[in-house]
């Protein structure tokens, strides 16, 4: 006789939660419950496709600035017109980290531990942000963020009705737990939606959702399945589209394989040359990344983008780097087209400019590179934790913006060899770059894309001419 499974112990606020949802006119499936050990719900029993899961009613959702007319006063630091009353971070979050900060529901019992907010960065100390992140463009952005928390504390205890509020402890948790878990529902508000937060996030080519949320028009939030799902396995959402760092400055965590199935990545790395407004450099097919790599050789350039932005919105360049039309030649930067061919002199100085650009591009990436705190050995050490810890999660961050590098670099050296009418079998596509562990297969995807970028820039930039 085949032994009964044993069910999993839920913690008793699991059961108070479940109570107030359906005694409030919610509903939640029998095969749910929750998972102490990883702080996420969990299917008992099959759920087929297109079930509804769990339905949470209005009244026990929090949300902001709706139905919180006795936090209208935090509503005036919206007021743009004296910036002494500026709110940094929105004012939906604002309200509702006061709110939680001062009131008692049974919400706050299915939130984790106040430590857990401790995998954000912006409560990390300045040791341990310049150990884990140093060189990384977020470190910028965690420091506004650290110093938003202090001064918007500071703003609401300056009101005449902030007086006696929560301590900045209490509100810098609760604002923690709002900037990680919160919804977006109409306009401006902002939901916190018990049991939907336990949610795991998924997305990209390795892991997809299963579960799927729409807002009625009663305010309340009905989820239902988007394909089976088996016992024992975890309720999956997504997100969006985000970045590792967005996921880690915002949500405490960051992705391993945070690629789309069509190879593109979420991940952006913000990069600027000298003072130049910063370009979102991402990784993936030419569409996404022949401009961003235009763009930056341009700042190397000093030329305007311009005629760039011109093209880009031409339908024939759109068709072209999407792959799906051909595209008579046509040349970004203003030269002659085929029917009025430059002088060799005026081509070659081109290419000489082209190729000192590719040059010095290849010089800062690598000076980027070694900024890095966390590089090479260590690096590939604290990849091997993956225990969910701040050492694992930043180093998932910083091998996202290395690996963003190395493609470009990789890019600039093949349109190198390219305009000097080379085969580009020459190359060692990981020669210079050994202290970025890349694994085979994603060395392989990162070649040739790289390889299909240089390609485009040829064409579109002299028509195949090499």
């Amino acid at each position: 006789m085949m032994a009964k499974r044993q069910r999993i112990s839920a913690p008793p606020w699991w059961d108070e939660i479940v109570g107030e949802v359906t005694g409030n006119g919610g509903y939640l499936h029998r095969g749910i419950t929750f998972l102490p050990e990883s702080r996420s719900i969990v299917c008992e029993a099959e759920i087929d496709e297109k079930t509804l899961v769990f339905k949470i009613p209005r009244s026990s959702i929090l949300s902001a600035p709706s139905g919180c007319d006795q936090y209208a006063w935090i509503q005036e630091l919206r007021d743009k017109t004296n910036d002494r009353c500026k709110a940094q971070n929105a004012i939906a979050d604002l309200i509702l980290a006061y709110r939680l900060a001062g009131e008692d529901p049974t919400y706050l019992k299915t939130l984790p531990p106040p430590s857990s907010w401790n995998l954000l960065p912006r409560r990390w100390t300045e040791e341990t942000l310049q150990k884990c992140l140093g060189g990384s463009p977020l470190m910028e952005r965690i420091k506004k963020q650290k110093s938003s928390v202090t001064a918007d504390y500071r703003l609401l205890c300056n009101h005449p009705k902030g007086k006696g509020g929560p301590t900045f402890e209490a509100f810098d948790d609760m604002l923690a737990a709002v900037t990680s878990r919160a919804f977006a529902g109409a306009k401006d508000e902002i939901m916190m939606i018990p049991i939907l937060d336990l949610c795991n996030h998924a997305r990209g080519k390795d892991e997809k959702k299963n579960l799927e949320y729409k807002i009625l028009d009663d305010g309340s939030v009905e989820v239902s399945a988007t394909a089976k799902i088996a016992p024992h396995e975890h309720f999956r959402l997504t997100y969006g589209a985000k970045g590792n760092s967005q996921l880690l400055l915002n949500y405490g965590f960051a992705m391993k394989h945070n690629l789309e199935t069509d190879g593109s990545s979420n991940d952006f790395l913000e990069f600027s040359f000298d003072g130049a407004p910063a370009v979102e450099l991402r990784t993936g097919p030419k569409d996404y990344t022949y401009g961003k790599f235009i763009k930056i050789l341009e700042q190397i350039l000093g030329e305007s983008s311009a005629s760039l932005e011109e093209e880009e919105e031409d339908d024939d360049m759109n068709a072209f780097l999407d792959g799906t039309d051909e595209m008579e030649e046509m040349d970004i930067y203003g030269a002659a087209s085929a029917d009025e061919v430059p002088e060799d002199t005026e081509q070659n100085e081109e290419i000489e400019n082209e190729l000192e650009a590719l040059k010095k591009l290849k010089q800062v990436i690598h000076e980027r590179i070694d900024a890095y705190g966390c590089k090479g050995s260590k690096l590939r050490d604290r990849l091997e934790c993956q225990d969910g810890s701040i050492d694992y999660f930043s180093s998932l961050l910083v091998l996202s913006e290395q690996r963003c590098l190395f493609f470009y670099f990789l890019c600039a050296e093949k349109v190198g060899i390219l305009l000097q009418n080379k085969d580009l079998s020459t190359l060692d596509k990981a020669d210079g770059f050994k202290d970025v562990p890349i694994n085979d297969e994603d060395l392989s995807l990162i070649d040739k894309q790289t390889s299909e970028l240089a390609n485009v820039f040829m064409t579109i930039r002299h028509g195949n001419g090499f």
